[in-house]
């Protein structure tokens, strides 16, 4: 999470999301920008800015996608973590996913001047989540303060990812909790995110028919 001083360019053409027994809507949109040519050693423009944000968004969406498991990671001893297969992670639906959750956060917690560049660093402490769900639902989630500790963090994030329960799907068993989240499962994340997006019928236009398949790492 960092702080910027403008706004990450979004869709050209949205519309407000309906709830449906999905748990992706029947929604779709695209990202587009255009840069304009620019002279050699000019001064950067806010067209410039604009590409790179949208160059470093993919990068991000990349990391999303990418299972840790290429960087040697190493788990605790009963400890299951799970990734996307290489077939979902090529999938344009899924990229486009979240690359439009990317957008979206940002959108809202622009005032904040909060930028989130992957949905896994960025969200699996629950910082953002607590901010972006006390925006839209005009609360105060009532939490420790900032720990660095990951007892502290996780305590945090449960707290935080109940106060999203009670309010997006107090009916239904939710398929995410505050574990998977801080373990950086993306499934879980995008789960979590989509539907506070069905929930508050935010302004953006989701893809439809979004599947993924997933592997676990034991």
């Amino acid at each position: 999470m960092s702080a910027a001083m403008r706004r990450t360019p979004g869709p050209t053409d949205t519309m407000r999301s309906r709830k449906s027994d999905s748990i992706v809507d029947k929604l779709t949109g695209t990202l587009t920008r255009k840069k304009k040519p620019a002279h050699e050693n000019a001064e950067p423009t806010e067209e410039d800015e604009a590409l790179e944000i949208e160059i470093e968004g993919r990068e991000s969406i990349d990391a999303c996608l990418v299972p840790a498991l290429a960087n040697n990671l190493t788990l605790d001893e009963g400890e299951i973590r799970r990734y996307l297969t290489k077939e979902s992670s090529e999938d344009r639906k899924v990229r486009e996913l979240i690359s439009l959750l990317i957008y979206w956060i940002n959108e809202e917690l622009a005032e904040q001047r909060i930028v989130v560049r992957n949905l896994q660093e960025d969200l699996f402490d629950g910082q953002v989540l607590q901010i972006l769900m006390e925006k839209l639902a005009g609360i105060r989630i009532e939490v420790p303060e900032v720990t660095q500790s990951e007892e502290g963090q996780k305590k945090k994030l449960e707290l935080v990812v109940q106060a999203v329960n009670r309010i997006v799907s107090p009916t239904e068993q939710p398929k995410w909790d505050a574990e998977l989240i801080h373990s950086k499962d993306i499934v879980a994340i995008m789960q979590i995110l989509i539907a506070m997006v069905l929930h508050f019928r935010a302004p953006i236009r989701l893809p439809e028919h979004v599947s993924v398949k997933v592997v676990s790492s034991t």
